[in-house]
């Protein structure tokens, strides 16, 4: 039987060869010959004939193309006849059609696959020569692949570096690249022990490799880390300018710690005394993050200030705060980057607005102040990833024919990109050859359309067509890289077009495309494998199949399921272990059902509801506030064994009834409902009369509303009524509607409250309350207490419409918006109970006269 192989590229073009073209090419005839012997050598590996027969193959050299020394280097190693891989190597050396990157990999990954770095460079040695192995070493090979920046390879040389606990040295260079490299793939611990490797072998680590450390953590919401990286740049004197401000504000805005972030950006504002970098040399203290005590009052630009918070809000997808800011900054006559409004309009694309991308797009294009054709690109990049590829080459057509393009090549890629992605191969070929008519007005052809022509058709399987592209590229000697070659093969294998497979393959290998193992071979082999179970039916699986890589591999076994002799023995000689027993089923509890549905917080609710045990029976109050989209709920409920009592209740749907029509939900109606809910409980407990207050609760707001914080002193008979506030799952932010409905709470919560002062503005809670806020929204179009630069009503009519149809409807004016909170106010301290009325919903039961003389009545009838 075959030994099991460790890695899926030595079945290339093999492992039986059933699936071969009627006529096989030489090189695969030859190579069929060589693995027939090396299969025979798995089995018994001291036997002679085969090993005579092999080592005969192996003399004809000219057949020994790269592709044929490669999958029998492979298979060599396998069943560990490396002396023979060795001489294939060296007669590639000889060749030179390979490059020495190449000829490296193979030492790596192949002869010497667990091996430390010091019996490499011995055997590499031994290949090339002591002279030319000076051209090239492990330190190269480590430069090479991390320019790549492919997380499996670099981590591989990670791993190979530190095997024998890293006593192999590299050159500076090389530890320098392989930091960056990991900085560059988010793996900012593995960089950080690279850069302590260095320091122990007496390296000089630069400012720049703290710098990558510190940008890795700052993406990764690491801040400790980060805050490390930044001590060792300020210790070393390193210029701390916008990219290092600029990576932590965009890391506190990706993980939503905007408050922070909000602070570094309003530190950034404060024009101090403009001093030159490295001026002075800051003592940083332990305990507070060394971002907040450097002094970078006056350093940065106002302007670069707000572009970089700008780009980070937009990144979070923060853009009501991001358009704020951009009318601050517009405001403040400063004309930001082109950049600034590509995010914004990403960032509009990413959350589904298209219609105000479009209509920022128009407003700044009638402004003129940035050039049309630089903005119009995000516009068509975003329309492209929606789908909407159509009006994304009108748009790109008008403007083409107003203003022109410096890039129309570029915004041409983009929108055959956008056709192939989502309107298919007919749409994406007229507008190709549309192109092609027209090179003088939207630019020529480049690599970059031919690959993305190539890569449509292999998507869809045409093999004729993508093959046909890609000679043209080859024809035009356009640069092709290594993931096109990946493409072509994968589809020609995928038509049982070895051949011409095997063809490229070798080509890719000749032209520097291969210098690794790739991912292309892996799933091109995988292909194979099941291609030759399916069409022998005779052949032993597991001759062929490795089950347990097969089953770790999701894309194979999706294949797998089509053909179900093998979905059957795949899984009926596979062992997969159980990773939760019966016993972990019997046990399992589901938890509550309003947890599951996400609508209950149980861990505050038993907070709110557990009474002390002598107090006995006596009721604890909560205070329940609920939103809706229009509609707000105000309950007083005790909980019980039986379930949760209501005292009583109010709504906002109930506030037309004492005059107030409009506005049912913001912060003003939230106090109405409160006030309401407040004298309903009191006269239930037959206390209006002993409390003069509108209040249910300790916290509360006098009589006449002003804004003011006002404490209830308790009367001789009885104490003031107390509830909890459960506000559920909303979240508890200063100035939050919730607490405009009261509750005994402190006064840090109310709108009007200075974190700086530690004190509450009435007059800012007293406008809140009367609808102030909303007031001067209609009238200035305040957003957020930022002055926007355009009256409402005047210059955005539609939005002034469609936010206030109800309040014009309504007759609701703004001079008149205080007057009736205050009448409403006043209606419901003055309203009585109404007595319910019994409904009754059966037939009152007729006495013996009633229904005679019903029926007396029906007769005249």
């Amino acid at each position: 039987m075959m030994k099991l192989l460790r890695r899926p590229l030595s079945l290339l073009f093999s492992a039986s060869f059933s699936t071969l073209p009627p006529v096989p090419s030489p090189s695969l005839t030859f190579l069929q010959s060589v693995l027939n012997q090396i299969k025979h050598l798995s089995a018994n590996p001291k036997h002679y004939p085969s090993l005579t027969t092999l080592d005969s193959l192996l003399t004809n050299t000219h057949m020994l193309n790269p592709a044929t020394s490669l999958i029998i280097i492979d298979y060599l190693t396998q069943i560990n006849k490396l002396s023979r891989a060795k001489t294939l190597i060296s007669h590639l050396n000889s060749s030179g059609t390979v490059s020495q990157p190449f000829l490296y990999s193979l030492l790596f990954s192949f002869l010497l696959k667990d091996s430390p770095i010091n019996h490499i460079e011995s055997l590499w040695a031994d290949i090339c020569g002591s002279v030319k192995r000076l051209n090239f070493s492990f330190s190269d090979y480590v430069i090479l692949v991390c320019k790549f920046d492919e997380l499996s390879e670099v981590k591989d040389v990670y791993n190979r570096i530190f095997m024998d606990g890293g006593s192999y040295c590299l050159e500076r260079q090389s530890y320098v690249a392989l930091s960056a490299a990991l900085c560059s793939l988010n793996e900012g611990i593995l960089a950080k022990k690279v850069v302590n490797e260095m320091y122990d072998k007496g390296i000089v680590v630069d400012n720049w490799t703290y710098f990558s450390m510190f940008r890795c953590f700052c993406r990764n919401g690491d801040f400790d880390e980060a805050d490390l990286a930044l001590r060792k740049l300020v210790k070393n004197g390193f210029v701390v300018d916008i990219c290092v401000y600029g990576s932590w504000i965009d890391g506190l805005c990706k993980y939503g710690k905007y408050r922070e972030a909000d602070k570094l950006f309003r530190k950034f504002l404060k024009r101090g005394s403009v001093k030159k970098f490295g001026e002075e040399k800051k003592v940083l203290k332990e305990g507070r993050r060394a971002i907040f005590q450097l002094n970078c009052e006056g350093v940065v630009p106002e302007l670069m200030a707000y572009e970089c918070y700008f780009r980070a809000l937009c990144n979070a997808m923060k853009l009501d705060d991001a358009e704020v800011l951009l009318k601050k900054m517009m405001s403040g006559r400063a004309l930001p980057e082109t950049c600034v409004y590509g995010s914004f309009i990403k960032a509009l694309f990413r959350s589904g607005r298209d219609e105000d991308a479009m209509k920022f797009f128009k407003v700044q294009r009638k402004k003129g102040l940035v050039r049309v054709d630089e903005i119009v690109t995000y516009l068509i990049m975003g329309l492209c990833e929606n789908g909407k590829s159509d009006d994304a080459l009108r748009l790109f057509d008008e403007i083409l024919t107003v203003n022109g393009f410096v890039n129309g090549s570029y915004v041409c890629n983009i929108i055959l990109g956008g056709y192939w992605k989502h309107d298919g191969v007919s749409k994406a070929e007229l507008f190709f050859e549309r192109w092609r008519s027209n090179e003088v007005r939207y630019g020529k052809l480049d690599v970059t359309s031919y690959t993305i022509m190539c890569n449509g058709y292999c998507s869809g399987n045409d093999v004729q067509k993508a093959v046909m592209v890609f000679e043209e590229m080859l024809k035009r000697k356009m640069t092709v890289n290594g993931a096109l070659y990946e493409r072509v093969i994968r589809l020609l294998c995928d038509c049982g077009r070895a051949n011409e497979a095997f063809r490229y393959f070798n080509d890719m290998i000749e032209n520097g495309h291969l210098y690794r193992r790739t991912s292309c071979f892996n799933w091109m082999l995988r292909r194979k494998i099941l291609l030759t179970i399916i069409n022998n039916r005779n052949c032993k699986l597991a001759e062929i199949l490795d089950l347990k890589q097969i089953l770790c591999d999701i894309e194979l076994v999706a294949a797998i399921r089509d053909e179900p002799r093998i979905y059957f023995l795949l899984f009926l000689k596979a062992f997969v272990k159980a990773q939760k027993s019966r016993s972990y089923y019997k046990r399992f509890q589901v938890k509550f059902k309003r947890r599951r549905e996400g609508k209950t917080d149980y861990r505050a609710r038993v907070r709110l509801i557990n009474q002390d045990k002598n107090k006995y029976n006596t009721p604890k109050y909560r205070y329940v506030v609920r939103f809706t989209n229009k509609d707000i709920t105000a309950q007083v409920i005790s909980a019980t064994i039986a379930g949760d009592i209501v005292l009583a209740s109010a709504y906002a749907h109930e506030l037309p009834n004492y005059g107030l029509k409009v506005g049912l939900t913001n912060y003003a109606a939230a106090y109405c409902t409160g006030l309401l809910l407040a004298r309903r409980v009191f006269q239930k407990l037959e206390m209006d009369e002993e409390y003069q207050c509108n209040d249910l609760f300790y916290r509360i707001v006098v009589l006449q509303a002003t804004g003011e914080d006002f404490s209830v002193e308790p009367a001789e008979t009885r104490r003031p009524f107390r509830a909890l506030l459960d506000v559920g799952l909303i979240r508890t932010t200063t100035g939050n509607r919730v607490f405009g409905s009261f509750g005994w709470f402190s006064e840090k919560r109310f709108a009007g409250f200075n974190k700086d002062g530690k004190s509450l503005d009435a007059d800012v809670h007293r406008k809140y309350i009367y609808g102030g806020h909303v007031a001067t929204y209609m009238n200035m179009g305040l957003l957020n207490g930022l002055k926007c630069m355009v009256f409402l009503q005047e210059d955005e009519p539609e939005k002034y419409q469609s936010h206030f149809s109800e309040y014009i409807k309504a007759g609701v004016e703004l001079d008149t918006l205080e007057e009736l909170y205050k009448k409403v106010h006043a209606a419901k301290k003055s309203d009585k109970p109404q007595p319910k009325e019994h409904k009754r919903y059966n037939l009152k039961k007729l006495t013996y006269d009633e229904r005679k003389q019903k029926l007396i009545e029906r007769l005249n009838a």
